[in-house]
């Protein structure tokens, strides 16, 4: 993408767009990495009510729960 920007940019002789791509870049990671903490703080609350009362939460099933702990092979 970077590449792209500069490029066009420098066909255009508009080199306002480069400060605008990196802008628009960071916001879009900002926001992944803020729906990636959401998305796992869910899945931990999720681990933590089927840890502590045994309720597997709606999305999930007893499987993919049952994949978050190691177990020690003895």
């Amino acid at each position: 993408m970077a590449r792209r920007t500069i490029a066009v940019s420098a066909l255009l002789h508009n080199f306002i767009m480069i400060p605008v791509a990196v802008v628009v870049w960071l916001c879009a990671l900002f926001i992944w990495s803020y729906v990636a903490g959401v998305a796992s703080n869910v899945y931990r609350g999720a681990l933590y009510l089927y840890a502590s009362e045994g309720v597997v939460a709606e999305p999930y099933n007893q499987e993919i729960l049952d994949m978050a702990w190691k177990f020690k092979k003895s």
